[in-house]
């Protein structure tokens, strides 16, 4: 787990199973080793195609969806980037880089 994030697990009933009558459900447990914030604006994003974009977490979620293949998150986080630039941004961004060169072409 890298520095600032941890673990969080999730459980979620992901089948339902009749036997003798009995129904039961079985569990199943997926961890996310992303920053949980991040996380959880991606995924509001995915569900409601909203997120909050700011200085804490622009650098997190450009690389969750840079991870996750979500283009229009990266698009919304460089435009925030642009009309929210500052000298401490620029710093933060200085070395970045992204995995997917479809997405690196849009830096």
């Amino acid at each position: 787990v890298g520095e600032g994030m941890s673990d969080h697990s999730y459980e979620h009933s992901i089948e339902r199973h009749s036997e003798r009558g009995l129904e039961f459900e079985r569990m199943a447990e997926v961890t996310i080793d992303d920053e949980p914030d991040a996380f959880l604006e991606m995924i509001k994003f995915v569900y409601l195609n909203t997120c909050h974009i700011d200085h804490s977490n622009v650098k997190a979620l450009i690389q969750l969806a840079d991870k996750y293949g979500i283009e229009d998150i990266i698009t919304l986080c460089l435009q925030w980037m642009e009309d929210n630039f500052t000298a401490n941004l620029f710093y933060q961004f200085l070395s970045f880089e992204l995995t997917s060169p479809r997405f690196g072409r849009l830096l």
